[in-house]
């Protein structure tokens, strides 16, 4: 009786796939899963939902809703944070938040952080310019515009994204490589230092474009 509804997942129709559930009685609480392959940021859906809600968060679903509350997407007096430690702690490489930096109902217990997690990142940047801009190049040119990484992003929230913009039109509709950089690397500087790192987007993405070497 204190929510209107229990955000969570529940098992998707393939097994080992879970997909986002909105538990609004007791007996769909019931449904409720939490296991590996629970990987979604689960904050994206509180954007749109009226009334109170509760929701299972581990690490960066829990970063993601410290950025919606700042920037007065979601009011934290309507929300009820249920943490518990990332069912997939392996899954995001070098992740630094596998338990939630707030809840208020605490299922969790204290991790430590890895000490190298952009250690990737530190030699990717050590390579020579062009072949940086060539592994890039190479990556979103697989990309066929689908928009999956914007419309899983917690960090993607515009009314308008530029991308639907036609006065002026920001960005050219094909998917060449020109028109494909420009909203990789656009919607990149948006999300800059408001990506949480939960991969979501990577994991969205139909054709494997390494997004999460890019944010």
């Amino acid at each position: 009786g204190k929510v209107e509804v229990v955000v969570g997942f529940a098992k998707g129709t393939l097994p080992g796939k879970f997909t986002p559930y909105f538990a609004k009685t007791v007996e769909d609480v019931n449904n409720l899963v939490w296991e590996d392959g629970c990987a979604l940021n689960l904050a994206k859906y509180l954007k749109n939902i009226k009334g109170k809600a509760a929701v299972v968060v581990k690490g960066c679903d829990s970063r993601s809703l410290v950025n919606l509350f700042k920037e007065r997407q979601v009011n934290r007096d309507d929300v009820v944070i249920i943490g518990a430690n990332c069912p997939n702690p392996y899954l995001c490489k070098g992740c630094q938040y596998t338990a939630p930096v707030l809840a208020d109902i605490a299922l969790y217990q204290e991790v430590d952080r890895p000490e190298d997690q952009y250690q990737d990142i530190v030699e990717f940047s050590e390579l020579p310019r062009k072949e940086r801009k060539d592994y890039f190049y190479n990556e979103v040119s697989k990309c066929i515009r689908c928009y999956a990484c914007r419309n899983v992003c917690p960090a993607c929230y515009c009314v308008d994204c530029f991308v639907e913009e036609t006065l002026p039109a920001w960005i050219g509709k094909t998917t060449n490589i020109s028109d494909n950089m420009t909203f990789h690397w656009t919607r990149a500087i948006h999300v800059a230092g408001r990506c949480v790192g939960c991969e979501s987007c990577a994991r969205a993405c139909p054709m494997g474009v390494d997004l999460t070497m890019l944010n």
